[in-house]
Parts: structure tokens; sequence; C-alpha cells
């Protein structure tokens, strides 16, 4: 399996986990956000499963970083389980060239890590993350 993903098998090892605590601890595993390659990584190494569910949301529809739940094939999965939020950022007129770049940057600056937010997206002069 490691084979497969060279230099993720940290990330491979900790899926395994959870696919074990789904199974046998029959928990609901909520990931951070992750980004369209960690999501492939999550869906190829627990694959198609009977007795387990892999449902993802972003908060959004086409979002592109995404929040992951892993959970037996019973329980029954609602939007707010996925714990997501959605800010908007509201910033004075004259600052109307700040960038995705300045608003990750800041929200970077401020100790929050990257995987504790998802897409920032600019909707009509405004950002949403």
């Amino acid at each position: 399996m490691f084979e497969h993903f060279k230099g993720e098998e940290v990330f491979v090892k900790k899926v395994l986990d959870y696919l074990d605590q789904v199974q046998y601890k029959q928990r609901l595993i909520l990931t951070q956000f992750l980004d369209p390659y960690h999501q492939s990584i999550v869906k190829s190494v627990i694959g198609h499963q009977d007795e387990v569910q892999v449902l993802e949301n972003g908060g959004f529809i086409h979002s592109e970083s995404q929040r992951i739940i892993i959970a037996p094939y019973f329980y029954e999965i609602e939007k707010e389980d996925f714990e997501i939020v959605v800010c908007k950022i509201i910033y004075a007129k004259n600052f109307e060239k700040l960038t995705h770049r300045d608003i990750l940057g800041a929200l970077m600056s401020l100790g929050i890590k990257r995987e504790l937010f998802g897409d920032i997206v600019r909707k009509r002069q405004r950002f949403l993350c």
C-alpha cells in the first residue's frame, strides 16, 4: 500500500488508523480540511467497503478543500456533522485590492493552521472563508 503513496506514509498510516477506529470502535471520524490530493488518498486507502461510509463537504458547492467524515454505514450524517462555519470578511474600501494571498497570509499570521480553514472565495467585493 505505501509504495503507491511515496512521501505520504505518515498520512496513509493516519487514514488506516481512522479506518480501524470506524470498523472496530464504531466511531465517526471528521478530518481537517484536505486538499484534493489528500482527499483522493483517503478514498483510495479506504476504498469501497459496505460497512464504512466516506462523505465530504467543503461548505459550498465545488469547494476544493473539503472535510471528510468516515463513519460506520448506519450513522445518519447531517450537514452540521462537518462542523463548518462560513465566515464573511468585510474590510474598508481603501483596501479594495486585497487578494486571496493577502487574506491567506493574514489568517496564517494569526497562527491559524492552513488545514483549519477551507477555501477562500471572493464574492462581490467580500471574501468568504
